[in-house]
């Protein structure tokens, strides 16, 4: 039998004998793989994270991991608490970027540290933003003169 088509509308079957079979390992799919493609994708070209900025949401999610595991606390059971899966934990503890700011909150509540959080970008605490302020305030203050068409007695 040719395995060459003798019309381009006729294809010859398959051969079935002397076919070469080949044993590839089975590839487990575990939440940590799933993880690291999660991360590999999630990194965008556009807009890289600022290496301070990286460093700090890592240093985070170490703290957050920290404060779980002192009060004896599984990913399992903070993830109830606070309303997501076990997988953003992970992601949070990881120091992910793409962690909703609701979900920080929620865990700083489980710990009993919500207070911090209120206390971030205290208004009467941010001595950079009250230095620029206190650079542009006036040397002197007038009042408005009075304008005799202004109906003013």
């Amino acid at each position: 039998m040719s395995l060459v088509p003798t019309s381009l509308n006729t294809i010859p079957p398959a051969p079935t004998s002397g076919l070469i079979t080949h044993d590839y390992p089975t590839l487990q799919i575990t939440d940590e793989l799933l993880f690291n493609i999660w991360q590999l994708m999630s990194v965008t070209k556009e807009y890289p994270l600022p290496l301070p900025v990286s460093r700090a949401l890592e240093k985070l999610g170490r703290d957050i991991s920290f404060a779980r595991r002192r009060r004896q606390m599984p990913q399992a059971m903070l993830a109830e608490r606070i309303g997501v899966s076990v997988m953003t934990v992970r992601r949070m503890e990881a120091g992910s970027p793409n962690i909703a700011l609701q979900t920080l909150a929620r865990a700083l509540h489980v710990f009993g540290e919500l207070e911090r959080l209120k206390q971030l970008l205290d208004s009467s605490e941010d001595s950079i933003g009250l230095a620029l302020m206190d650079e542009k305030l006036p040397q002197r203050v007038r009042l408005p003169k009075a304008r005799k068409d202004s109906g003013a007695l």
